[in-house]
């Protein structure tokens, strides 16, 4: 029932939503659900973090008020970046402030692969634009100013396992207590390398119950060896293959279109994607329900350019 809800708005975007101002409109309506959400969780987060509070006080906080781990708090977030920046640089003002609420939201929920998503999803929409105007100044002034002040949050949050130089106490002990042991089992038998264990593979997995001190959880925290372990290579290649595909040539069309709101919505995928290595899953959940209608948007562009290229 989940993932039919999430997935209605994407086919009712594809099948009712065709021209400049209603592409527009949904947008803006998309960026004004994300103000609301961005305020809740400063509400929640806001004094847990400046006190120096955990993440697992955050974690608490979170599943109280959305019923939502913290990371899924930051990808829901970190997802709308490039929509708040691109209505930034374009109509600037009021704007800037949403993308100023988006962005503390983000920072606040403590989620460490939604915010270096974000900023990679800041990059790729300044790269698809290819100008640096005085707009891009002032939003690279807000997002400084922000990082300034909650310095000390965020030098504690990305310090993790700096110091030592260890991948596994970055990745919260995911590489050692999960990863390698997934990878291990799964490329060990060929026929779950193919096909994989199902939906929630990773508790299915000798790996889960085996391995000591595995790290518990019920998806790999790795989007791409998430997608591995549940589909096999007989889901995971055409998969990518697509996304892929999807890219270079959604990145083709940019250019003709040159569109900022098109760049924006192309922006919100490499977020996710980016952001996949720590997390997030590629079937339809909770976490991604907001990239749905971003898809579907993206393809109503790129129908309506082939359109008039016919």
């Amino acid at each position: 029932l989940i993932p039919t809800l999430i997935t209605t708005s994407y086919f009712y975007i594809l099948n009712h939503i065709h021209k400049d101002d209603e592409i527009e409109g949904i947008v803006d309506l998309m960026l004004f659900t994300f103000s609301i959400f961005a305020v809740v969780t400063i509400i929640v987060s806001f004094n847990i973090v400046i006190s120096g509070g955990s993440r697992n006080l955050l974690k608490q906080g979170y599943h109280q008020v959305f019923g939502f781990h913290y990371n899924t708090v930051g990808t829901i977030l970190m997802i709308s970046i490039p929509l708040g920046l691109c209505r930034a640089l374009e109509r600037g003002k009021f704007w800037y402030g949403i993308f100023a609420l988006l962005f503390f939201a983000l920072v606040l929920s403590q989620s460490r692969g939604a915010i270096i998503g974000s900023l990679a999803g800041i990059f790729t929409y300044l790269y698809l634009k290819r100008q640096i105007t005085t707009s891009v100044v002032l939003v690279a002034l807000v997002v400084f100013l922000l990082g300034t002040l909650l310095s000390e949050p965020l030098v504690a949050l990305f310090s993790q396992g700096v110091e030592t130089g260890q991948l596994t106490e970055m990745t919260s002990g995911r590489v050692d207590s999960m990863w390698l042991p997934l990878l291990g089992e799964i490329g060990s038998d060929i026929y779950r390398l193919v096909f994989g264990y199902g939906l929630f593979g990773v508790v299915m997995t000798d790996s889960y119950v085996n391995v000591s001190n595995f790290f518990q959880a019920t998806h790999a925290h790795n989007v791409y060896i998430n997608l591995l372990i549940d589909g096999g290579l007989i889901m995971f290649i055409p998969v990518f293959l697509i996304v892929t595909r999807f890219l270079v040539y959604g990145s083709k069309i940019g250019k003709d279109l040159n569109s900022s709101t098109y760049f924006g919505l192309l922006s919100c995928i490499v977020v996710y994607l980016v952001a996949g290595f720590s997390e997030r899953q590629f079937f339809p959940t909770t976490d991604n329900m907001m990239l749905m209608p971003i898809i579907s948007l993206i393809l109503v562009f790129i129908i309506r350019q082939k359109g008039k290229q016919e």
